[in-house]
C-alpha cells in the first residue's frame, strides 16, 4: 500500500502591493474598533459581569431596549397615546385640543412608559408633514421641549409667550444668505435666567462631592510627589 502524499501548491506570483494594502485595512478593521470609548465602556462591563450572577451583556441590553421599542410602538399604533391624552389629559375631542391647566398640572405625572410613549410618538412624526401632527401631539412636543418639570421645574411656562431661556432673544431680520454670528447681547444665557440656575451654575460654588473629588486629587498628588522624592533622594545617595 503507498504511503498517502499530501500535495502543495506554491505560486511564485508575488500579489499586488495594492491588494496587500486593502487586505491589510480589511484586518485592521476587524481589529481595531471604530470607537474607542465604546471598547473601554464594554471591557468595564465584561469585567464586571464576571462577578455579577445575574449581569446581562451588552446583546442582552440591546435586545431589551429592542423589545421595548416595539413594545411602545404597538401602544402607540393601538390608540394608547390618544387615550392617555383624554384620560390624563381631558383632550377635548371636538377641537382635539389639551387644556393647558391640565397639561401643566398632569405632565409632572407622567410614568417612564407614558413619557417613552410621548417621546416615540414624536419622533415618529418628526418624519412627516407639520400639518399631519395631531394638535394635542402639538401641544404634548413643545411641552416636552419648554414645560416646567425636572430640570426645568424652576422655569415658568407662560402660554403665548416665549421661554424665557430660549437661545435667542429677537427674531432674525436679515434677508441675506450669508449667516453671521451673533452677539451676546443678542443671545440669552440659559444658565442664568432664574435665580435657582445662578446659584446652580454660579462658577464660584462647588457641591460636596466635587469638593471632595477636588481636595482628594490635590491630596493623592501631594502623596506622590512626596514620595517620588523620597525615591529621588534615595537613589542620589
Amino acid at each position: 500500500m503507498l504511503p498517502r502524499t499530501i500535495l502543495r501548491s506554491y505560486s511564485a506570483r508575488v500579489p499586488p502591493k495594492s491588494l496587500l494594502a486593502k487586505q491589510s485595512n480589511r484586518l485592521n478593521k476587524k481589529i481595531q474598533p471604530k470607537d474607542s470609548s465604546k471598547l473601554i465602556v464594554t471591557s468595564l462591563r465584561d469585567i464586571i459581569s464576571l462577578f455579577q450572577a445575574n449581569s446581562q451583556s451588552q446583546e442582552d441590553d440591546e435586545i431589551e431596549s429592542i423589545n421595548n421599542k416595539n413594545y411602545i410602538n404597538q401602544l402607540i399604533e393601538s390608540g394608547e397615546l390618544e387615550r392617555l391624552a383624554a384620560t390624563k389629559l381631558s383632550l377635548d375631542k371636538s377641537t382635539n385640543k389639551i387644556p393647558i391647566e391640565a397639561l401643566v398640572n398632569k405632565f409632572p405625572s407622567f410614568t417612564n412608559e407614558e413619557m417613552e410613549i410621548i417621546k416615540e410618538a414624536t419622533h415618529i412624526y418628526n418624519s412627516k408633514a407639520w400639518c399631519e401632527y395631531p394638535t394635542y401631539l402639538k401641544q404634548l412636543s413643545y411641552y416636552l421641549s419648554f414645560g416646567s418639570y425636572g430640570p426645568r421645574n424652576d422655569i415658568p411656562f407662560v402660554l403665548n409667550k416665549k421661554p424665557i431661556d430660549f437661545t435667542f432673544k429677537n427674531r432674525s431680520t436679515t434677508k441675506s444668505a450669508i449667516a453671521k454670528r451673533l452677539n451676546k447681547d443678542q443671545l440669552t444665557n440659559r444658565f442664568y435666567v432664574t435665580e435657582q440656575r445662578k446659584h446652580h451654575f454660579s462658577p464660584t460654588t462647588l457641591d460636596p462631592m466635587s469638593k471632595f473629588v477636588f481636595f482628594s486629587a490635590i491630596g493623592v498628588s501631594a502623596v506622590v510627589g512626596w514620595y517620588e522624592w523620597q525615591l529621588e533622594k534615595q537613589d542620589s545617595k
